[in-house]
């Protein structure tokens, strides 16, 4: 695997994960979660404004068996 950029997160990190089915890497912080292409592009991102819940916090991801 080749490093292909690098960067700083707002907020410690809480969980990883990478789906090499949909080339997407999911970062999770306390307050957002958001998935990132590996070119660094960002293509969503959930927060806990967004869903309204400010007392909620995020702590894990996963995949799907079939990298969904």
């Amino acid at each position: 695997m080749k490093i292909v950029g690098e960067g700083t997160l707002p907020s410690p990190l809480r969980a990883f994960a990478w789906s090499p089915t949909v080339d997407l890497c999911i970062f999770v912080t306390a307050r957002e979660v958001t998935a990132h292409r590996l070119t660094g592009l960002k293509v969503w991102t959930v927060s806990c404004n967004t869903l309204h819940s400010p007392d909620l916090e995020f702590t894990h991801v996963a995949w799907r068996d079939d990298g969904i």
